[in-house]
This record gives structure tokens, C-alpha cells and sequence, in this order.
């Protein structure tokens, strides 16, 4: 499904940031407003995830939608080796 929205060649300057032992939180205990706060550390990709909404047809505007398109971005990109994920101590982690 990534694949017909995004190329996560496209996202480079994303995953770059992971290079520096940056971790990203996911999990279903993590608020959409929480998660889009989050967002905001990684440079571009609230943009990205905005972007991807709109080419998906979903209100970017909306925070909630916004979480989840950052997350299928992230795991798109896990998904396709750009990232990896870990759990410690019963929560996971978006990495490189």
C-alpha cells in the first residue's frame, strides 16, 4: 500500500536524521496530539506526512489523521529497510 502513495527514496532527508541514534516512540498508549508533537523533532516529516495525506485524499488539518499518516509513513519506510524498530521495556521505537 506505501508503495501507491509515497517512494521512500523520496524521504532521505528523514531517514538521515535517524543516522544520529535519533529514536521516534510509537504505540497505541502515544495521543494523536502527542504523536504529532513528535513529529514536529523530525525535520520534514510533518510535512511529509501532510503531503502524503493530501495525495491520499485525507484532511491533513486534522490531527488525528496527520498521526496516522505519520505512522504509515514511518512504518512504510520500516517496511521497505529505511528504518528499523525496537521495543524496550514494553514500548516500541522507530530507529536506523
Amino acid at each position: 500500500m506505501f508503495g501507491r502513495y509515497a517512494d521512500p527514496g523520496d524521504h532521505e532527508p528523514i531517514i538521515e536524521q535517524f543516522k544520529g541514534n535519533l529514536t521516534f516512540p510509537i504505540g497505541d498508549e502515544l495521543s494523536a496530539d502527542e504523536f504529532v508533537a513528535n513529529m514536529k523533532a523530525i525535520k520534514g516529516l510533518p510535512q511529509a506526512a501532510s503531503a502524503l495525506a493530501k495525495e491520499m485524499k485525507l484532511d491533513g488539518g486534522d490531527t488525528a489523521t496527520l498521526a496516522c499518516v505519520g505512522e504509515f509513513l514511518l512504518e512504510g519506510l520500516y517496511v521497505n529497510n529505511r528504518l528499523s524498530k525496537y521495543n524496550s521495556r514494553g514500548k516500541t521505537f522507530f530507529k536506523k
